[in-house]
């Protein structure tokens, strides 16, 4: 998919609740995955966040291994995580944000 930063992504808000569109697509990468994730967080916030998701870039011994992730904010890098490790991540950032801006819920 790649398509960053999901520009078309929008939750939409109804009176039984909201939900994202586009939705999760089970059959993306785990990178286009995570990098939905970190847009619908900025879509929660107003889009003011400064989120991205990149594959890691680590080597042992000369060796490159995949399916590693760091996650930048605000011109801070962290990681290397692996894929649920990533998303638990952004969940993190996305409470921090909700308990900064006074809500517990999401929109």
């Amino acid at each position: 998919m790649s398509d960053i930063p999901f520009p078309q992504l929008h939750r939409i808000v109804t009176e039984h609740g909201s939900h994202i569109e586009p939705p999760l697509d089970a059959e993306w990468s785990d990178l286009d995955k995570l990098r939905w994730h970190a847009a619908v967080t900025r879509v929660d916030h107003g889009g003011e966040i400064d989120l991205t998701v990149e594959p890691a870039h680590v080597t042992i011994n000369g060796e490159s291994i995949d399916g590693l992730y760091s996650i930048k904010t605000r011109g801070n890098t962290c990681g290397a995580y692996a894929f649920y490790d990533a998303w638990t991540y952004i969940n993190g950032i996305d409470h921090g944000l909700r308990i900064a801006e006074g809500r517990r819920e999401r929109i």
